[in-house]
């Protein structure tokens, strides 16, 4: 009986030992699960609008929160926790006039929250000094070029994006942003789209307007007064220029089998200690393994034959 219990002590210990051996060397994935289009915010209007060089550009910012329960915590120190986020995909667009992957582009910037409140600031300052329309936040070309030269500076990451263009050419369905690492929770994205600035819109009636280019559109609005345009026709204008953003991550989690050094080398131990046990035993009671020492002087006499 004895015999039975260490011998199956010393198996489960070899196997014990083989698994945290070869799961040191290269981790085994124990669970696996993800989120196709978890959302990173809730639809997000543009913090700056502006018609710079030639394009017009929208930028966004919101804090980085995840949620979906994903956890944080492995379940003890011989896991690890793998959290990563593949793509983020970018919505929220209209329809244009023969729209092409060179009339738009799209950057995700990832920055911290000191960051964050330097340009919500620098926006504050610029819109008090342009003295643009009180519609939408509208800024200098100038100061959107400050702007953004500092997110650059600051930026943790940056992550360049692609148009997914309906066949029609007519809108935008998504942008498609392959992430480098997983933004950090607790950060802030800047995320900037540009249209080139002769871009049109798509299905654009305005009474008395017979602008459809996006930059001339963002002129009007700006420079509302100067062309004397009256309350509804700016409003009007707004809900065509104003677009608001939702992004969307695909999210992947896993728990990993990654023993360190010293789980492998418990396992050593115990296998060395009933293995050790099993030699003792078979010296005080040697009869009990006669069928295996029989075993044993069969393969030796097989090897030396060979």
């Amino acid at each position: 009986m004895i015999k039975v219990v260490l011998v199956a002590l010393a198996i489960s210990s070899a196997m014990l030992f083989a698994i945290l051996a070869s799961a040191s060397i290269h981790p085994l994935t124990i669970f696996s699960s993800g989120i196709p289009y978890a959302p990173l915010t809730s639809p997000t209007s543009p913090s700056a609008i502006a018609v710079t060089d030639d394009k017009v550009c929208y930028l966004y910012v919101y804090n980085i929160q995840y949620g979906g329960g994903f956890s944080t915590k492995p379940p003890s120190d011989l896991y690890q926790y793998n959290f990563f986020i593949p793509e983020l995909h970018i919505s929220g667009w209209g329809d244009f006039k023969n729209l092409n992957s060179n009339d738009v582009s799209a950057r995700v910037f990832e920055i911290d929250k000191s960051s964050v409140l330097e340009v919500q600031r620098m926006i504050k300052d610029d819109l008090r000094h342009s003295n643009y329309s009180q519609y939408l936040s509208i800024v200098s070309g100038g100061g959107y070029r400050e702007i953004v030269s500092y997110i650059e500076q600051k930026a943790i990451q940056k992550t360049m994006c692609m148009p997914e263009i309906a066949p029609q050419k007519t809108y935008i369905s998504k942008f498609t942003c392959k992430t480098a690492s997983t933004p950090s929770s607790g950060n802030a994205h800047a995320v900037e789209v540009c249209f080139r600035r002769d871009v049109e819109l798509y299905g654009v009636t305005v009474t008395g307007i017979n602008e459809t280019r996006i930059d001339r559109l963002v002129d009007l609005i700006a420079n509302s007064s100067l062309y004397k345009l009256r309350d509804s026709t700016i409003n009007t204008l707004s809900l065509l220029i104003y677009r608001d953003i939702s992004v969307f991550a695909i999210m992947r989690n896993s728990v990993l089998l990654y023993p360190k050094p010293v789980h492998v080398m418990r396992a050593l131990a115990f296998l060395a200690v009933f293995v050790s046990c099993i030699v003792l035993h078979y010296r005080f009671r040697p009869h009990e393994y006669a069928g295996f020492s029989r075993l044993l002087r069969r393969l030796r006499r097989r090897i030396y034959r060979q």
